[in-house]
């Protein structure tokens, strides 16, 4: 006669564990949609606030006539 129960060996096999991307989508949309352009206006204002232009004449020692801006 045959035993009645299952053999460990005949068990299913656990299911895979679903990946860091499957498991916190949310979070990661979130993160996405706020620190994307987060980023990119940050990017965009160091570069428009390091980069300046100006022209202008010298008058005296100390004083400097111009017309600056940021390029935008």
């Amino acid at each position: 006669m045959t035993d009645p129960t299952p053999s460990p060996a005949a068990a299913p096999a656990a299911a895979p564990r679903p990946s860091f991307a499957r498991r916190h989508w949310g979070k990661l949309t979130l993160l996405a949609v706020i620190g994307s352009p987060l980023v990119a206006i940050t990017l965009w204002s160091l570069a428009a606030f390091q980069y300046t232009y100006s022209e202008g004449t010298r008058t005296g020692i100390v004083q400097k006539l111009s017309r600056k801006g940021w390029v935008c």
